[in-house]
């Protein structure tokens, strides 16, 4: 799946960080301007990183319409946000709705045991890395994001995907 910049890992003159690759872009759209496909990666991607901070300024359009996903600093936590779960209009969309057949050969195409290392690399704690791949295993499992593997869904979902009236447009 496409849709996010590289980003490393960097050792800088002030500690460990990470460095991005620029994208040329402008500002994001209602998530309606994207194509269904790119917005089930995004759904996919916030979810089993439990993007807690995808909002209108953390994914931006490239110059051809497509959409990237930028910074992912509030993901991968813990323990789930009590105060706003998964902030995502990508997942809000289609929690509950089957994913398309293209999106869940990508998704079973994940590695789990490649995931987990990845993620461990990035010295993320047991818990987290647990967690995304208890979310993975249930869009695998399901063919669908159904919130099962995130506690409290209901506080940030409703049951079934949103309409296209619900969706906020920019």
């Amino acid at each position: 799946m496409d849709g996010s910049s590289t980003v490393k890992l960097s050792n800088g003159p002030y500690g460990p960080g990470s460095v991005q690759e620029w994208v040329q872009s402008t500002r994001g759209v209602s998530i309606l301007a994207y194509s269904r496909p790119e917005r089930q990666q995004m759904a996919v991607l916030d979810y089993v990183m439990a993007n807690t901070d995808r909002h209108w300024d953390n994914y931006l359009t490239r110059p051809g319409g497509e959409v990237v996903a930028i910074d992912h600093g509030l993901a991968f936590p813990e323990a789930p946000d009590p105060r706003a779960g998964i902030r995502s209009d990508f997942v809000k969309a289609f929690h509950n709705d089957k994913l398309d057949d293209d999106i869940m050969r990508s998704v079973k195409a994940v590695d789990p045991r490649e995931l987990r290392a990845a993620l461990e690399d990035l010295q993320l704690s047991d818990t987290a890395i647990e967690g995304a791949l208890a979310r993975l295993a249930e869009i695998r499992k399901n063919g669908m994001i159904t919130g099962a593997e995130w506690p409290d869904i209901r506080r940030w979902t409703r049951h079934g995907p949103l309409r296209e009236s619900e969706i906020p447009m920019r």
